[in-house]
């Protein structure tokens, strides 16, 4: 069954070792915040769509079927991830400072926010069953979302200035580009994509230009 949530927020509590299952239905106007539980069971017998949907994930994840959805931030800690359907991501991916997140599809448009993160974020997650590696629709254009960083100016300097990692067989599509959110880019910073180390770089300009007519 379609449901619509309103423009509120549906907070669900599930029972340890318990199943919630969203079964193929869509789902509008709203934010679902999974604040703690067992397994959060998505698509028994078809797709969900929830693309103005924002899902905050405190459980296990299992992806029997594919969820098409607005934002998509990890909060679940603990080693537990089954399915390898897609996630797909069409406004925001936060993952937190932690490892663990289920290996989501970025479309075109949507926004990568590392701004929990205390180090480089990996594109293959730290858990050991299902999806694990986050993938990157061919020719999409991300925005990497770091505003609001208190430790730019040190990672930009350091020996390793970089906000995001990944291996050869994980990288990005060579079509994928990568911009910086414009409140960091004002300040100065921007990404650059390095396929020598398989990351992507943080920049600081620095230095004063004039520029003469």
């Amino acid at each position: 069954a379609d449901i619509d949530l309103g423009g509120h927020t549906l907070t669900i509590k599930i029972a340890s070792s318990k199943l919630l299952k969203i079964r193929n239905a869509e789902i509008t106007n709203g934010k679902i915040n999974v604040v703690t539980g067992g397994t959060l069971y998505i698509g028994e017998y078809g797709d969900v769509v929830a693309t103005n949907v924002d899902f905050r994930i405190n459980a296990a994840l299992n992806m029997v079927n594919v969820l098409s959805a607005r934002d998509y931030e990890a909060v679940f800690s603990a080693n537990y991830n089954a399915g390898t359907n897609a996630l797909k991501v069409c406004g925001a991916f936060k993952p937190s400072a932690h490892n663990y997140f289920y290996g989501c599809t970025m479309l075109d448009g949507s926004t990568l926010d590392l701004t929990s993160r205390t180090n480089a974020w990996p594109v293959t997650s730290a858990f050991t069953g299902g999806s694990k590696t986050v993938m990157f629709a061919e020719n999409a254009n991300i925005t990497v979302k770091l505003a609001g960083r208190t430790d730019l100016k040190t990672v930009a300097k350091s020996e390793t200035p970089y906000v995001a990692t990944w291996t050869e067989q994980t990288a990005p599509p060579a079509s994928v580009k990568f911009v910086i959110d414009p409140a960091t880019r004002r300040k100065g910073y921007k990404v650059r994509r390095d396929d020598t180390v398989h990351a992507l770089r943080l920049i600081k300009s620095g230095g004063l230009v004039i520029i003469v007519k």
